[in-house]
Parts: structure tokens; C-alpha cells; sequence
């Protein structure tokens, strides 16, 4: 078989592509994805985590056939990744996978996602120089993405059925013996598959099985149930909005019929859920569903799920003043969100809604003001405060600093004491 199209695909995105077999060993890769891949292997043996990639490239294949065709996913490292089966034969199954990509700036991946789990296994000058062979692409291109990738994988099989039960119960099995099997287990991927693509009368009994699931396995399952609809919302090819809009009415039901049956007053959780709906009517893009589903999941979670019950501005309160507290520490937004008690995804959402900013932009601007007051107020150098409110490198500093206000630290400091 020959992949011409896959390395087209490849040279047209500026994304790796790699072919392997059902056993994860390649058969076919572009030069991008060899040094791609170096890197997502040297990383993840610096946090050993090989085994969790090995489990999420194994489980790809085999939702990939389940989901026909597309498989979209994030790597422990928080790559991204789309996996479509090539050729489905057996032992002589073979799947292609696009990535890894970047889905957020490659500083604020570094400053937050990676560099404080390294620590100082490695510096930030050499995480620069080496992630620069991983492409940054943006949510908004992830489903067309997807969906060329397996125009490409179908124009290589020669059939548009991707479905194929013998084969999926094969990978199944081999997926088991990486600890990927999703059979006697809670499975997220299983109930948005629910909630999304099956017919009524089975996503009646789908909710009914996660209304079980639910009192067994608590908040955890709830809030990974969230996180996985939102994902397959973001990046899941969608050609019609209307669609996608009718499943996003299916999934209002859902959550409400299990608000009412936990004995939720009924007029309360059905004003939720008209108000939801009447604001889905009117939505136009993707994108303004995908921010709908956030909003409405954080609205009926005060019933269901047990979220923390507060209002959005005393979160952001909270947000702050721990910010304020730990600014010059590594913070992640993962931390924060342990500290107040909410849903990462969730806690993102409401922090751009509220005060119209970037976690990042958040963090950066309360630092950004610690340093004004230094600059201001000391002599100390520009490195030391620098370091000392959080920054992990005095030349990004000096650019975060100079959008902030509009010049750099020296010259701030400079006009500071021409003001005194």
C-alpha cells in the first residue's frame, strides 16, 4: 500500500502523520513525525508516563473503528491526536495517526503545563528548542483536520464502512492487555457516545445506566463525563449545525430527567433546562455550542453533580486571591481548580466569561503589578523581580510586561521616579 496521500496530507497541515500496525509498531511515518515523536518519547520518559502513552495510543484504535473513522484524543503529555483506521484485517489492521499537535501557545504550554512537572530535569531554554517541532494548531482546525485525515484513510481503503465488529473486538482484546479494555468499567467515552450518536430508546437506557454508574463512582465520573463531551464537541467533524444542535437538545433532556428523578425541585431544574434550550436555538457556530454546553453543565452540576455551590463572581474572587497568595510560585490552573473545589475545564470557562482574560492573561497581570510595585518601590534588579514574581525567564518577562503597560520594566521604573 502506499501512503502518498498521507504524506500530502502531511506537507499540506505541517503535521506528522505515522502508519502502524494494530501492535503500534510503524510501518509508514514522514520525517516531521520521526522528530515529533522523539520528542513525545523523551518526555515521557523523563515523567514516566510510557505506559499511559502506550494505553492511549492502544485505545484510539479501537474507538477510532467505533467512532467511524475519527478518533480524536490528548496524550498524558496534553497533545493532541487524531487516529482513523487505514486497513482493517486482523493482525494486518492498520491505523494512521496525526500528531502530536499543540493546542494552546507553546510558552503557556511550557510555563504551565510541562516545565512545572520537569522541574529541573530540564531547563526552559532547552523545552523551547525542542518543542519547536511540535506544530501548534488551533481548536478551531481540529475537526477539519479530522475530517481530511480520514477523506485520506478512505481514499487509501477504498471504502467509506468503517465499522467492522470482528475487527473491533480483536483490537479490543489487544487493547486489554495494555489495560485499555473499557468492558465491567466506568467509561466516559461510552456515555457521551450516549448522549451524542445513539437513538432515543438506547440513549434512554444509556442515562439510565450513568444515573447508576454515577451513585457508585461520584463527582470524579461526573465531572470526566463533562470534560469528554466537551472535547468531542470541540473537535468532532460536525457538517451540520443542526445536528449537532438536536444532540445537544438530547443531552438538556438527559441531564434533566436525572435532576428530576434525584428529587430536584421540578420547577427550578425545568426553568434551567427551557432557558438552555431557548438559548441553543439561537446559537450559529461550533464554537457557540461548545461554550453553551460549558454554561449549561455548570448550571444543571449545582443539581446533579454537586459542584461547588457559589456564584461566579466568588469563584473568581477566590481565584484571585489565591493567585495573589501564589504568584510567584509555579501555578497551574490545575492547582487552583483543587483549591476551589471546581472542574479545570469548567473553572477556564468561567474565568474567561467573568472577567474576559486567559487564565494565563490572569495570572500574568496580577504578577505584572507586583512587579509595577517593585520596580517602583525598590532598587532590586530587573532578573531578581522578575524571578521573584513568578517568571521563569527575564526576556519573556520584559514582553509580558511591556503589553501589559506599555513600556519595559526599566522604563517604568524610570518614569516612576521622574513621577516622585
Amino acid at each position: 500500500m502506499q501512503f502518498d496521500t498521507l504524506k500530502d496530507f502531511s506537507d499540506l497541515t505541517g503535521i506528522g502523520v505515522r502508519v502502524v500496525n494494530r501492535y503500534d509498531m510503524p510501518v509508514f511515518s514522514v520525517e516531521r513525525s520521526d522528530a515529533a515523536w522523539g520528542i513525545v518519547d523523551w518526555l515521557a520518559n523523563l515523567l514516566s508516563v510510557e505506559r499511559e502513552m502506550t494505553e492511549a495510543v492502544y485505545r484510539s484504535f479501537e474507538l477510532s473503528i467505533k467512532y467511524d473513522g475519527i478518533y480524536v484524543f490528548l496524550c498524558p503529555l496534553g497533545f493532541a491526536y487524531v487516529t482513523s483506521p487505514v486497513r482493517l484485517s486482523g493482525d494486518r489492521s492498520l491505523f494512521a495517526i496525526c500528531g502530536p499537535m499543540l493546542l494552546q501557545e507553546r510558552e503557556e504550554y511550557i510555563e504551565f503545563e510541562i516545565s512545572p512537572k520537569l522541574g529541573d530535569a530540564c531547563s526552559v531554554e532547552e523545552l523551547r528548542e525542542r518543542l519547536d517541532v511540535i506544530p501548534v494548531v488551533s481548536k478551531k482546525m481540529m475537526a477539519p483536520i479530522s475530517e481530511q485525515l480520514y477523506i485520506n484513510t478512505v481514499f487509501l481503503s477504498g471504502t467509506m464502512s468503517i465499522h467492522n465488529d470482528s475487527v473491533e473486538e480483536s483490537v479490543a482484546e489487544e487493547s486489554a492487555k495494555h489495560g485499555t479494555s473499557r468492558k465491567g468499567a466506568f467509561n466516559t467515552k461510552d456515555e457521551v457516545d450516549a448522549f451524542l450518536y445513539r437513538k432515543d430508546i438506547q440513549q434512554r437506557q444509556e442515562f439510565n445506566r450513568f444515573y447508576e454508574d454515577l451513585q457508585v463512582y461520584g463527582d470524579g465520573a461526573s465531572k470526566a463525563l463533562i470534560d469528554e463531551l466537551i472535547v468531542q464537541l470541540l473537535f468532532k467533524p460536525h457538517t451540520n449545525i443542526d445536528y449537532l444542535k438536536s444532540k445537544a437538545t438530547d443531552y438538556v433532556y438527559g441531564l434533566h430527567q436525572i435532576a428530576m428523578r434525584d428529587g430536584m425541585d421540578a420547577k427550578m431544574v425545568t426553568q434551567v433546562r427551557n432557558r438552555a434550550l431557548l438559548e441553543l436555538q439561537e446559537l450559529q457556530s461550533t464554537e457557540d455550542v461548545l461554550s453553551w454546553a460549558m454554561v449549561t453543565s455548570k448550571r444543571f452540576g449545582k443539581y446533579i453533580f454537586d459542584y461547588f455551590d457559589a456564584k461566579h463572581a466568588s469563584i473568581i474572587r477566590r481565584v484571585i486571591a489565591y493567585l495573589q497568595e501564589h504568584y510567584s510560585e509555579k501555578v497551574t490552573l490545575e492547582d487552583v481548580a483543587e483549591e476551589v473545589a471546581f472542574n479545570q475545564t469548567y473553572l477556564s470557562a468561567i474565568i474567561k466569561e467573568e472577567t474576559n482574560q486567559s487564565f494565563k492573561r490572569l495570572l500574568n497581570r496580577i504578577r505584572v503589578e507586583r512587579a509595577c510595585e517593585l520596580l517602583s518601590e525598590t532598587n532590586d534588579s530587573i532578573s531578581s523581580i522578575a524571578y521573584g514574581v513568578g517568571f521563569t525567564d527575564q526576556s519573556y518577562f520584559t514582553r509580558v510586561f511591556k503589553r501589559f503597560e506599555g513600556v519595559s520594566p526599566y522604563r517604568y521604573r524610570e518614569n516612576s521616579k521622574c513621577a516622585q
